[in-house]
């Protein structure tokens, strides 16, 4: 029989360090990661805000980022109402929908704007969220108890979360929902007619995405695995491990290695599936038509540096 206690504390054990994570929000905002975008720029969502962020989300047309100081900015198309961003400086994640954003405060409370159809500015309430995650037409959270709440669209049961207080992840697929469980084993529910529901079997994995009709899960030995549409070839995922991040779009992927290189396969219209640059990037976000990355100029500056020949500079 299952030891329900252990896989309780396991839980509480996850969760409390995703808080610490979230803890860490201050440390990491005094590093200054500025963003570079690439793909389909025809609203301006590929271009590059200046500043410092923590945390960056694209959506259809348009972007997010969360800036250092806990503010948010977005650019790009406003047809939804999606870069009217909520004011103030207590933001600690972000997360976009096709054309709804959704914000998670240091409060442990969700706001939400943009698009109002099927309530998906509707968010649940509550104080104890600590993980958020939006598609086109809904989205997910997760509470610090690690059950999983869901809001918008239930056109496929996407928003029919399943029972259990031991989820430590999430992520919003167009009409699918993924959850990643304490143990390291991957729950799906929505549509599935295109093997979105596949989800792979076994308790390694440590990271899990959701994009169009496909999703990711990165395992603990730093291998990624997909499952689900293969149309534009999202499931020819690369060989090699030694993966930290992974980031699932709606026909292609990017996976970051523990190097800070990007690697990226599916769809290339748009250079997609291309690496902008060498990095070093610290965060990745894939979405419809453009891409979104974090880097480290100071990193990337000692790197020109020292390929110039000239002395690094100071840490």
């Amino acid at each position: 029989m299952e030891d329900r206690s252990a896989v309780r504390q396991g839980t509480e054990a996850v969760v409390a360090t995703l808080a610490g994570i979230v803890s860490l929000f201050a440390f990491v905002s005094a590093f200054p990661h500025a963003i570079d975008a690439w793909g389909y720029n025809n609203h301006g969502q590929a271009e590059v805000p200046d500043g410092s962020f923590v945390a960056v989300a694209t959506g259809v047309y348009y972007s997010l980022g969360l800036r250092a100081d806990g503010s948010l900015l977005a650019w790009g198309e406003n047809s939804h109402g999606q870069l009217d961003v909520p004011k103030g400086k207590d933001f600690i994640a972000v997360a976009a929908g096709g054309y709804h954003g959704v914000a998670l405060l240091d409060d442990g409370s969700l706001i939400a704007w943009g698009a109002i159809a099927d309530r998906r500015t509707v968010v649940p309430e509550g104080n104890d969220f600590v993980a958020i995650s939006a598609e086109t037409y809904h989205s997910l959270a997760l509470r610090s108890d690690g059950t999983v709440v869901a809001w918008g669209s239930n056109s496929f049961g996407q928003c029919d979360v399943p029972v259990g207080s031991d989820f430590v992840a999430v992520a919003a697929g167009r009409f699918h929902s993924v959850a990643l469980r304490a143990d390291g084993s991957i729950v799906v529910w929505g549509r599935g007619d295109d093997g979105q529901l596949a989800a792979p079997r076994g308790r390694g994995h440590i990271a899990i995405s959701a994009g169009g009709d496909h999703s990711l899960a990165l395992r603990a030995d730093g291998s990624v695995v997909a499952w689900g549409s293969s149309y534009r070839g999202e499931l020819d995922v690369p060989e090699d491990s030694g993966f930290v991040a992974i980031s699932a779009g709606t026909y292609h992927n990017l996976a970051l290695h523990a190097d800070g290189t990007l690697v990226g396969w599916g769809d290339n219209v748009f250079r997609l599936a291309t690496s902008p640059g060498p990095g070093p990037y610290v965060a990745i976000s894939a979405g419809v038509h453009h891409n979104l990355v974090l880097f480290d100029r100071f990193a990337q500056l000692r790197s020109v540096e020292s390929a110039e020949g000239s002395a690094p500079l100071p840490e």
